[in-house]
């Protein structure tokens, strides 16, 4: 199946035993508002959006709205049993039982606005923001409320707060901006570096970056 969801709420195409072209999108009826994207864990679909976030199991929708305006997920290598969720003013967390959600928190100390979750080798979060820089988060233990919050602004090297995008590609930290490749400095906890061929500290135009892999 293909799932797609849209401001509209979420549709899929039927799998078929042909190449039939004129399949047509059908839409999940329980939902009618914005949906973001969606998570897969224990053989189940999860939904999330506006209205929150449902599991879609057995063709049966579930809808659980303890947290509203999601608008990206993400997962630690250090807690399998949860799931990270960015939202309009934070970062939310839930466990996931089977293909049920439970306890619903927030991580306090975070009201930006967060596009996407990136997991690094440590099991530890990047969160990329709208237009509030970067946010790190360091577990320091196995209790999942047992952290460090760091941020990173352009005091930090960022080129700008808006539209930056971490990645972690080759057991790395990258960052995607609208002014170039960034790197984070692995000897130095809060500074930047210029990625060399994208951009130098001299270039006056740089290459817009959204998305690397």
């Amino acid at each position: 199946l293909i799932y797609v969801a849209t401001l509209g709420g979420v549709f899929y195409l039927p799998k078929t035993n042909d190449d039939n072209l004129n399949s047509q999108f059908i839409k999940i009826p329980e939902i009618n508002s914005r949906c973001y994207g969606f998570f897969q864990k224990n053989n189940s679909l999860f939904i999330y959006g506006l209205f929150g976030v449902a599991s879609y199991f057995n063709n049966n929708i579930t809808t659980y709205s303890d947290i509203q305006n999601i608008l990206s997920s993400g997962f630690s290598s250090k807690f399998h049993d949860y799931v990270f969720l960015g939202l309009y003013n934070g970062l939310a967390y839930c466990k996931i039982t089977e293909h049920k959600l439970t306890d619903f928190n927030r991580i306090e100390g975070i009201n930006s606005l967060i596009r996407f979750i990136t997991q690094d080798g440590n099991g530890d979060l990047w969160l990329s923001t709208y237009y509030s820089g970067i946010i790190h988060i360091k577990f320091n233990s196995v209790d999942i409320k047992d952290y460090e919050i760091t941020t990173y602004g352009t005091e930090d090297g960022l080129p700008m707060l808006e539209f930056n995008n971490v990645l972690f590609i080759n057991n790395e930290i990258i960052i995607a901006t609208q002014k170039g490749v960034f790197q984070l400095i692995a000897d130095t906890k809060k500074s930047f570096k210029f990625h060399p061929e994208f951009m130098t500290e001299n270039t006056p135009d740089s290459i817009p970056v959204n998305q690397m892999i």
